[in-house]
């Protein structure tokens, strides 16, 4: 919620790709919900450092099933490795990535080679 009140003023949602992981005793659907209103392309990943984090492909059919609540134009997707996911958001080009989710993504973001 807090990224979502952070991020709605500042930004179209047409200019932001999402890239995130989820831990299991989280709110998955709300999360979805809160992402889906600041960023049109939402990438899940999986987290690899942890048990508690959900697939990539879990995610993904968790939002397309619960979390869609009449939103047409979010494309939501599943690139199970996060360097993988970064790559692609990087070609799709927008103004922002965003990676967020669960603070275990960000320390593996944070263990990652960045020189590409």
């Amino acid at each position: 919620k807090a990224l979502y009140e952070t991020m709605k003023e500042v930004i179209e949602p047409s200019d932001v790709v999402i890239i995130a992981s989820i831990l299991s005793d989280k709110n998955i659907s709300s999360m979805v919900n809160y992402f889906s209103k600041i960023a049109n392309t939402i990438i899940f990943t999986s987290i690899n450092t942890t048990d508690r984090g959900v697939q990539a492909f879990d995610l993904l059919k968790i939002a397309t099933n619960n979390c869609l609540n009449g939103v047409d134009d979010v494309e939501y997707m599943a690139i199970d490795n996060l360097k993988h996911a970064i790559n692609y958001a990087k070609q799709i080009n927008k103004r922002m990535i965003i990676i967020t989710g669960s603070l275990y993504l960000l320390q593996e973001l944070r263990g990652m080679d960045h020189k590409n």
